[in-house]
């Protein structure tokens, strides 16, 4: 199952691909950092869906879905 905006797919990836999510990583807000973690399983965070990261976090759903977007622009920017 996919997320919409960044793709939490257990899909094969891309040497690039890691880099890029390694280089995304850093220049993320702390908020962005937190949703980021848990959307992958980074960090020892558990890997949550949209509704579980707004419960973890104590946040409204549409702010994980506004989080994910700014997210996957940054994303989008390096390629």
């Amino acid at each position: 199952h996919c997320v919409t905006g960044v793709q939490t797919c257990a899909l094969p990836i891309s040497t690039q691909d890691r880099l890029v999510l390694k280089m995304v990583e850093e220049e993320l807000t702390p908020e962005e950092r937190a949703v980021y973690e848990r959307m992958f399983g980074l960090n020892g965070a558990p890997k949550q869906g949209p509704g579980e990261i707004a419960r973890s976090l104590r946040i409204h759903p549409s702010k994980v879905s506004r989080i994910s977007a700014s997210i996957a622009k940054k994303v989008e920017a390096y390629y």
